[in-house]
């Protein structure tokens, strides 16, 4: 079992204390609050599912089908959404798939998309990697990392360059798989500007479930 989820952050202000009217500004659709205590069948990959949660100063809204655009396509216009968030100095849209090899971030400073990355596996319409706008200074160690490919017994027989490649920056023993950068890199920078890791903060009580009114569709494949 991995993680599996969608979303976006930014600091808390007035303008996310409302779950409910944010849920209904963001989507332009009619949405009622779940109970907290038993919501299910509850699923935010689907699109009337929205999680929004509160933690360290930070706002977490869970929503696979409100960020995906974003990360997909390089020529999205991110202002209608900025403005609906209350115009924040800078937010933050990631997706960790794991079970299906995605993971991504884009960065949102005044309105304007400085950064995109995209990482997928097995999806046709995209690249196995997408890497948009100037790498921010956490990012930019890690991209230009030193490598060694990973050595087994058992591969002695595979050339040097298609076994696993392994990134360090000082420390061989702290190094990552090549296919894993993306999602370090989103975690790191989670860390950074909200202090915050959104599939790590588990339940609690200012968790705030929220559905799109009579519908509930089950997730389409690949969102696992």
């Amino acid at each position: 079992m991995g993680y599996t989820q969608a979303g976006l952050i930014l600091k808390r202000s007035t303008t996310t204390d409302d779950p409910l009217a944010l849920v209904e500004r963001l989507t332009g659709e009619l949405a009622e609050e779940l109970n907290r205590q038993n919501p299910w069948p509850f699923d935010p990959r689907s699109h009337n599912d929205v999680l929004v949660q509160f933690a360290n100063g930070a706002c977490v809204i869970t929503n696979h089908d409100l960020v995906w655009s974003i990360l997909e396509d390089p020529d999205f216009d991110v202002e209608a959404l900025h403005q609906k968030l209350g115009a924040p100095d800078s937010f933050m849209v990631f997706c960790r798939y794991d079970g299906g090899g995605t993971f991504g971030y884009a960065v949102v400073e005044q309105g304007r998309l400085v950064r995109r990355r995209l990482q997928t596996t097995g999806v046709p319409s995209l690249p196995p990697l997408t890497d948009v706008g100037e790498p921010l200074a956490l990012e930019a160690p890690w991209l230009s990392a030193k490598f060694f490919y990973e050595d087994d017994e058992d591969e002695e027989d595979i050339p040097e360059d298609e076994r696993e490649k392994i990134l360090y920056l000082d420390d061989k023993d702290d190094g990552i798989p090549e296919y894993w950068l993306t999602c370090r890199l989103l975690e790191k920078l989670l860390e950074e500007r909200y202090g915050v890791i959104p599939w790590d903060l588990g339940n609690d009580p200012q968790d705030r479930f929220l559905r799109m009114r009579d519908r509930w569709d089950a997730p389409p494949p690949g969102r696992g």
